[in-house]
């Protein structure tokens, strides 16, 4: 789910707003798949279905990701996944488990050395 409706969202933004710029690319958002970027640490003597369902992944700073990504492509947003990452090796998905959203924004928070993370819930 949460790569489709990244992925739509994108094309979607893409296809209804077009950046008055230079050059052939005239849209305004870039998709990046939240996996590149959060990868889940290994736990050996975890439960196996905990190393799936409940991942943990440790916070980084990489804050000319989001500069290089965004003045490369001319784009002024970035879309990506909440609540997922790759499995230590790449191979597969994980899931972050409960709170995982909350999770992976502040790990982009930390990624991306923002000076701020808010969550909103009701």
């Amino acid at each position: 789910g949460e790569m489709l409706s990244s992925s739509i969202g994108c094309n979607i933004l893409n296809r209804e707003i077009e950046l008055p710029q230079d050059g052939p690319d005239k849209t305004c958002c870039s998709w990046v798949d939240a996996r590149d970027l959060l990868v889940a640490v290994d736990r050996p003597g975890a439960a196996e279905e905990d190393k799936y369902l409940n991942a943990d992944v440790l916070p980084r700073k990489d804050k000319t990701f989001a500069e290089s990504k965004r003045t490369k492509d001319h784009h002024r947003v970035v879309i990506t996944q909440g609540f997922i990452a790759s499995t230590p090796k790449g191979h597969h998905t994980c899931a972050l488990g409960r709170g995982g959203s909350d999770t992976s924004g502040a790990l982009f928070a930390a990624l991306l050395d923002a000076s701020k993370y808010e969550i909103w819930t009701d």
